[in-house]
């Protein structure tokens, strides 16, 4: 029992008890908003579903995930859950606080049952990462349960948080002041607290799945560029002092990961001029310039040059020495078109952030992912894990292989072209 108000970007709106009905078109800012303006605390409002009309039929069957969505993700033989599980910043700890299906909102971190039925509905292997905070009870419980309801043909990847070496995050301030309470003045004391703690989790893991080794795959990831901090958590001797028995970190894990971002500079200020007389020229020999950049360097070298697929290439083959001496499959956990403008050059000329999506969206940018994803099984890397299906271009980034759901771009169809046949040769992408 309540009062329940709509506004927003919505029209035609009608209401009956315990439904309301109305219109909406699709926009990059536009919502809806749902109020409760009045409240019946012994019986308050609750159970709300949005579901578009013309998927009523399948949400009344049971489904759950939009069609053409799942149409999207079905190219995968693997997807990573970090943004589902809210594992940036995240302050989860205990298993009992875990999102619910219940819950509210799904916003802090979607259901795990949710994700689980995702992997088995697509027939995907699933990657998750665990807050840094989780205690090993959570730990045990979540892999308890994808052990017992993931299909026995898949493989359940693990990892402990994200980025723990990224000072942007709170998981690596976690870590910082961690290392500064065990082992003051010890500089790589953080990253020696992620492996330690990693190794953790991956020792739970092993009880977990004892008996079906096979189903389970822990991943430690690296700072793919700052080769000789990986070591640190890699090794952990702090970690490995504290403890009887203990092993160094990479001893307890199957897989090595790193990044496969490349810009070429051309996000950077200094090169902005550069970028600005190349568009005066068309797109078409625009892109073309922009394309041989991000390539080799060839017209902007030293610092500015960014991420290369030629400079790339040599640091993934040094990341494959150390994953092979560590005894470690090489994978990727994120990688693609790392291009992030000026803010205010953009802000000044809108038509230049127009610009930059159209070329990483182009034919250019189609050749530039088949390259990258070619050069990474070259090496030796066993699948290039694509960050993000789906995005919005924004000031921040092009992050996403398309902008909408029901986007086609030469990016995309590069990027289907090769992860779909790593499919269907059962491999994983």
């Amino acid at each position: 029992n309540g009062e329940v108000n709509l506004s927003g970007t919505c029209s035609d709106v009608t209401q009956g008890a315990g439904w309301a009905e109305f219109d909406y078109v699709a926009s990059d800012g536009g919502i809806v908003l749902v109020d409760i303006t009045a409240q019946d605390a012994a019986d308050p409002a609750r159970n709300f579903r949005c579901i578009n009309q013309a998927l009523q039929p399948a949400y009344d069957r049971g489904e759950i995930f939009r069609p053409a969505w799942l149409e999207v993700v079905r190219h995968f033989r693997l997807v990573r859950f970090m943004d589902w599980m809210a594992t940036n910043n995240s302050t989860l700890s205990d298993w009992s606080d875990r999102p619910r299906l219940s819950s509210c909102s799904w916003t802090p971190g979607v259901p795990l049952e949710v994700m689980v039925t995702l992997a088995n509905t697509l027939h995907v292997d699933p990657w998750f990462c665990f807050p840094h905070l989780a205690t090993d009870d959570y730990i045990t419980s979540f892999a308890t349960y994808v052990q017992e309801n993931l299909h026995p043909d898949l493989v359940a990847h693990y990892e402990y948080s994200n980025e723990v070496w990224n000072f942007q995050f709170e998981q690596s301030q976690w870590a910082l002041e961690q290392a500064r309470q065990r082992w003051p003045d010890q500089g790589d004391g953080w990253m020696q607290v992620y492996g330690g703690r990693a190794a953790e989790m991956a020792m739970l893991l092993d009880a977990v799945y004892q008996a079906e080794p096979a189903r389970c795959r822990k991943i430690i990831t690296a700072h793919t560029g700052w080769i000789d901090l990986n070591h640190s958590a890699l090794d952990a001797p702090l970690w490995v002092a504290e403890g009887r028995d203990r092993l160094p970190p990479k001893a307890y894990f199957d897989a090595y990961a790193v990044t496969g971002y490349f810009d070429g500079g051309l996000g950077q200020v200094a090169n902005l001029p550069l970028i600005q007389s190349w568009r005066a020229l068309g797109d078409a020999p625009a892109f073309i310039r922009m394309a041989e950049q991000i390539l080799d360097g060839r017209h902007v070298s030293g610092e500015e040059s960014g991420g290369t697929l030629a400079g790339l290439e040599k640091v993934w083959k040094a990341q494959k020495e150390i994953a092979d001496v560590a005894g470690l499959a090489l994978v990727m956990y994120e990688g693609g078109s790392h291009i992030v403008p000026d803010a205010a050059a953009m802000e000044a000329d809108p038509a230049l952030f127009d610009f930059f999506v159209r070329f990483n969206y182009s034919s250019e940018m189609g050749d530039l992912y088949t390259r990258a994803m070619e050069k990474f099984e070259a090496v030796g890397g066993e699948f290039f894990n694509v960050f993000v299906e789906i995005a919005v271009p924004r000031y921040s980034g092009f992050w996403g292989a398309r902008r909408h759901v029901l986007d086609d771009n030469p990016r995309w169809r590069a990027i289907v072209a090769h992860q779909g046949a790593d499919r269907n040769a059962g491999r994983a992408p």
